[in-house]
């Protein structure tokens, strides 16, 4: 059986219309977190993502690379989708407009929770978390509840789309594939925070979960 976003146009428009929106939300959270950050001249707070660490002489810690293996684990997962939703056994209860609907509303939903994380670090959100002695724990938006909020946005758009794909398990094996190459990089991350802030990111792990409240 073809899958519904192979076979009808409206279908496919949705799911390259979901990927828009993720990245174009990306962009605008951004920039606007830097220019309102900008404007009330807020001090400096943790940054989530490929983690490198400012040495009093400048020198940047490697990452071990957890970066490459995020990366490639998102996409192989997306890839192993992408194959799997195409069997028609693993179709059942899916590759229908509803769950096309579901998926997509998944989808979006994490690309919200991503930019509203992005959005909330403002102009010290990077792609690179360099760590300096001005820095503080930031516990504000989506931070109140999760420490690594853009990630766990990221696992739900990864599944969303998987979902979208037209199947249940492929949207299962993108997530599982995503948040196993996620492992490394939250490790690190929360390794290098602790000898950074000492107590205060300690307590503050301790007050929260990682991905899922009151779960992880």
């Amino acid at each position: 059986m073809s899958l519904l976003i192979e076979s009808h146009r409206a279908a496919r428009e949705v799911l390259v219309a979901v990927m828009a929106a993720a990245a174009v939300a990306e962009v605008a959270s951004t920039h606007l977190g830097q220019a309102r950050e900008r404007h009330r001249r807020i001090g400096p707070s943790i940054a989530e993502a490929v983690l490198l660490t400012r040495r009093p002489d400048g020198a940047r810690a490697d990452d071990h690379g957890t970066k490459q293996i995020l990366v490639i684990a998102a996409v192989a997962g997306l890839l192993a989708g992408w194959e799997i939703a195409h069997l028609p056994a693993v179709q059942t209860y899916a590759n229908t407009w509803p769950t096309l609907a579901i998926g997509a509303s998944i989808a979006l939903a994490g690309a919200c929770l991503r930019s509203w994380s992005v959005w909330t670090l403002g102009r010290h959100f990077r792609r690179e978390v360099t760590i300096e002695a001005d820095q503080r724990v930031i516990t504000t938006g989506p931070y109140r509840w999760v420490r690594h909020p853009a990630y766990a946005g990221n696992l739900l758009t990864y599944g969303g789309l998987g979902l979208a794909f037209g199947s249940w398990v492929s949207a299962a094996v993108v997530l599982t594939a995503a948040f196993v190459g996620l492992l490394p990089r939250i490790k690190l991350e929360e390794r290098t925070l602790e000898r950074a802030f000492g107590s205060a990111y300690v307590n503050y792990e301790r007050a929260t979960a990682r991905l899922v409240p009151h779960l992880w």
